[in-house]
């Protein structure tokens, strides 16, 4: 019986140890991004000129949904990487849900927290920069390791142009990295987020516990220039430090697995945002306050992508090519 119950503890010892394995938490770049950032005088002004405008942007609380147009480049080295248009359809469908406060897991977050309806939508565009169709995929090899951490992958697939599109990289990040994404003012070959392809989408390689899209969720947040909730410093976070939004409290804690409750800085932690590092099974949510920033810097920074004509109602062949090499009987029909 001993030999049995020690077979027992040893085989639970081992179960335990395999699912702690599959769910280690991973990290988020932006900290490296900020660092790359913080001497650049470009988007040093391009903040400037966030907060200056921030009062004058009433559509910045206005409740008119904007929809950006995103093209996925998925860098791959096997088919593993070469994720299926599946699994992106199902990142697309996960982030709206996010952003509309469509996700039913909000039953989760602390009542004392305000949950928003961003008013932001997400299309795969239609038109390639040439006026052609395309799906909003494009696919290419690499026989690069780790092309995300290394900034290869904007070399590997140069961007389509911010100003048209938003931008998301899938590839194969490394370093234990589970994506980045750039604030207004960075530099536009690689202006957009990337994600490593374990992390993106809800079917397919997406990998728990990160399988709920909201890798993707947390980067848009960066791209449209918020701040991890406990500020800007992963490295000691602490309560002087702020994200720069009202209604999300300072804290000293970075919490990177799934945590209901914490107090690190005289008030309640935000446990549950979208913001933070917990498990996707955990986030649930933007504040009403980070809904504003977000508009505003989308209002203010990202003017042209918010008017971009590369949208997901585009024509689904170019007019001129339908007209040169088709004839339609009866015509008219």
């Amino acid at each position: 019986m001993r030999l049995i119950n020690w077979i027992i503890g040893i085989l639970f010892f081992f179960h335990s140890s395999l699912l702690l394995s599959q769910e280690a938490p991973k990290r988020c770049g932006f900290q490296e991004v900020l660092q790359s950032l913080e001497s650049d005088s470009s988007y040093l002004a391009e903040q400037i000129r966030i907060k200056k405008n921030a009062t004058n942007r009433v559509q910045a609380k206005s409740d008119t949904i904007i929809t950006i147009p995103v093209v996925v480049h998925v860098i791959y080295k096997n088919q593993t990487e070469n994720i299926s248009d599946a699994q992106i359809y199902s990142q697309i469908e996960a982030l709206n849900k996010d952003m509309r406060k469509l996700n039913a897991d909000t039953t989760i977050v602390n009542n004392q927290f305000s949950k928003a309806d961003v008013k932001i939508e997400f299309c795969l565009t239609k038109t390639n920069p040439d006026g052609t169709y395309t799906s909003g995929i494009t696919r290419t090899y690499t026989d690069i390791d780790n092309v995300g951490y290394n900034e290869q992958y904007f070399m590997i697939k140069p961007s389509w142009g911010r100003d048209d599109y938003l931008n998301i990289w899938v590839c194969d990040y490394g370093n234990n990295v589970a994506g980045r994404g750039y604030p207004p003012g960075s530099l536009a070959d690689r202006d957009g987020i990337v994600i490593d392809y374990t992390n993106f989408g809800t079917i397919g390689t997406a990998a728990s516990p990160y399988n709920l899209g909201r890798t993707v969720t947390h980067e848009i947040g960066h791209f449209l220039n918020l701040f991890h909730i406990w500020g800007q410093n992963d490295l000691t976070p602490n309560c002087g430090s702020d994200d720069e939004v009202l209604d999300t409290p300072n804290q000293s804690t970075i919490y990177t697995r799934c945590q209901s409750f914490g107090n690190s800085c005289g008030s309640d932690d935000m446990t549950t945002n979208y913001l933070g590092y917990v498990f996707d099974r955990c986030m649930a949510n933007f504040t009403q306050g980070q809904k504003t920033r977000m508009r505003n810097a989308l209002l203010t920074s990202r003017t042209a992508l918010v008017n971009s004509n590369k949208g997901c109602n585009a024509l689904a062949i170019n007019e001129a090519s339908l007209s040169s090499n088709y004839t339609i009987f009866p015509n008219p029909n």
